[in-house]
């Protein structure tokens, strides 16, 4: 299976798009018009990626037999410990520090990754999705036969949403169902059967399209014209940017600087450690009365940078050290039996 280095590398994109439009919101900046929109889609390429990531590498896979047991297992041991690690950290520490104490409210749905709103981490919400998504290749892996009703289900679901205005009610099941993230997780698996199935021509096309789309979604919500779902319009952008990079990818081998495989290989750090950092930040900033020597665009430049080099040293200091751990056991565990290299959390995509 072609290692896809570009396209590998987009997994650096999302977290940024993420930390930026947060620290644009927290110190009051309009960078690149943000606070007129909702959300940069770094979430949305997030998920579209991990639905492309998870089918490209285990798609093969379907059908044999341990494949589903051993799937969840690694997968659910990759993601947990660094949110459980943080959560505690950021609970911990919020009883000392200058913004108000978290309580076990906040501090439950992040350790179990709840799709709820009221997270430490803010965005481990996301998380539960992704998790809804692992069960769903685990059924594939168990019943490569379900392929076709999981297919229509989600389908119906769009329809639903979509052209009926249909909302259920407010429960946690509902959540992970009726929602059009998984519209962009199964497009994620369409373009991982393409890539797979085909030789992508016209690469850079696909990409400029992709990134076009970006702009007009962006466009869209500063206009305030929002016909279309933004998952829809972001979820197609995604798409089309992924298959534009792996057009790239399939044609040549593509050199990645060393700096944006850095940032690719911390991007599930920096998308969960973020934005309790940049709290702290904010409240650093404000209790030392720093706007007397630098303003804010200056104070939230530098923390963006420091924040993203935190992250990096979390990855490399916490994150990879646990997870060598961890999937050392699971090894002894299930056998000598190697999992590709390439086999990484989908973070970003978080």
């Amino acid at each position: 299976m072609k290692k896809l280095r570009l396209l590998q590398s987009f997994r650096a994109i999302a977290p940024i798009l993420i930390l930026l439009l947060h620290a644009t919101q927290i110190f009051e900046v309009n960078l690149l018009n943000m606070h007129h929109i909702e959300k940069t889609g770094g979430v949305d390429l997030f998920f579209v990626m991990s639905g492309f990531l998870l089918y490209y590498i285990y798609s093969h896979k379907f059908g044999q037999s341990g494949e589903a047991s051993r799937f969840l297992v690694r997968r659910i041991s990759r993601i947990f410990p660094l949110v459980w690690i943080l959560s505690i950290f950021y609970f911990c520490l919020s009883q000392f520090a200058m913004w108000e104490p978290y309580d076990m409210e906040r501090l439950l749905p992040s350790l179990f990754v709840l799709p709820t709103d009221n997270h430490i981490l803010d965005t481990t919400w996301s998380l539960s999705h992704i998790v809804f998504f692992y069960f769903a290749i685990a059924l594939l892996l168990w019943k490569p036969e379900f392929k076709l009703p999981f297919l229509t289900t989600v389908i119906n679901i769009m329809i639903l949403l979509l052209f009926f205005d249909f909302w259920p009610e407010e429960n946690m099941v509902f959540k992970l169902i009726f929602n059009l993230y998984n519209f962009e997780f199964l497009l994620g698996c369409f373009a991982a059967v393409l890539v797979r199935k085909y030789r992508i021509r016209w690469g850079f096309g696909f990409l400029t399209l992709g990134i076009g789309g970006y702009g007009y979604t962006w466009y869209v919500m500063m206009s305030g014209n929002e016909s279309i779902a933004l998952e829809v319009l972001f979820g197609f952008s995604a798409f089309f940017l992924i298959i534009g990079g792996a057009g790239l990818d399939q044609a040549r081998e593509i050199r990645i600087p060393r700096v944006i495989k850095v940032l690719e290989q911390s991007s599930y750090a920096l998308y969960l450690a973020h934005f309790p950092l940049l709290i702290l930040s904010m409240q650093l900033y404000e209790e030392l009365e720093l706007y007397d020597v630098f303003s804010n665009s200056v104070a939230c430049t530098i923390s963006v940078s420091v924040i993203t080099l935190l992250s990096i040293g979390i990855h490399y200091w916490i994150e990879k050290p646990v997870d060598r751990i961890i999937q050392g056991k699971l090894t002894r565990f299930y056998g000598k039996k190697k999992t590709p290299k390439h086999d990484t959390v989908p973070s970003t995509t978080l």
